[in-house]
């Protein structure tokens, strides 16, 4: 079945680029293997469904060493990347939406501050405008009661 294939694929692809590395196809085969499991075969398997022979095994490649014929092949792999680019796209679209929302919100908190401050005779009580007078400047009285 090709989505089975597909998704041992995707669990295998730790990174998640797309393609599977020695390391990420020997752990996935111990997983599906288990005691049986043959660390030189394994390796001898990984070079023989590396076609093009990069060091990586992509979808194509992988679906090809699971009995899938190549044309079919090439069409899920095609499939599946533009599946993988409109989810990727989805992706970015929200976390930009997100950002936008979070600067909104800033924006918002700013300018409620600002209007705080303008209400508050700008934010400098006590220095000039609005602030207190504790003293009896210019009275001309004596308060402690003695002449004068």
């Amino acid at each position: 079945d090709l989505n089975l294939i597909i998704s041992q694929f995707t669990n295998i692809d730790a990174s998640g680029d797309g393609k599977l590395t020695l390391d990420e196809f020997r752990r996935g085969q111990a997983n599906i293997m288990g005691a049986q499991y043959n660390d030189q075969m394994c390796c001898m398997t990984f070079q023989q469904l590396d076609s093009n022979m990069d060091g990586a095994l992509d979808l194509r490649e992988f679906l090809m060493g699971n009995g899938v014929d190549r044309q079919t092949a090439k069409a899920v792999m095609d499939s599946w990347r533009a599946q993988r680019k409109a989810v990727k796209a989805q992706i970015a679209s929200e976390r930009a939406r997100q950002k936008a929302e979070r600067e909104l919100e800033a924006e918002r908190r700013r300018n409620e501050r600002m209007e705080r401050q303008r209400a508050y005779g700008g934010g400098h009580r006590g220095f000039g405008g609005g602030g207190y007078n504790h003293g009896y400047h210019g009275s001309g009285r004596n308060n402690t009661g003695g002449g004068g």
